[in-house]
């Protein structure tokens, strides 16, 4: 896994942080798809990414954020309800 060490200026503090990066094999993996399917994804703009320059890369937070945002809440089963016959027509 690549790692890009954010540059620490005069007006930040001291520690520096570290920033993890994905590519298309690994946010693949983690998100147990084929890479084929994570760039289609890409493209289509259904997951978020980075494009500093030619390559796509992926951070963890983000792939672990945009999960959890896409939680499905359980659905109750509804019962169909029975409409009464409306005036005009005739009841046997």
């Amino acid at each position: 896994m690549k790692m890009l060490r954010k540059k620490e200026s005069s007006k930040q503090n001291t520690d520096s942080e570290n920033y993890e990066l994905w590519g298309y094999a690994e946010a693949a993996e983690f998100l147990h798809l084929s890479v084929v399917t994570l760039r289609r994804w890409v493209s289509e703009g259904k997951i978020p990414y980075y494009k500093p320059v030619r390559r796509v890369f992926f951070i963890p937070q983000d792939i672990m954020e945009w999960v959890k945002e896409s939680k499905v809440e359980k659905k109750t089963k509804k019962t169909p309800k029975k409409t009464p016959p409306k005036a005009s027509q005739k009841v046997s």
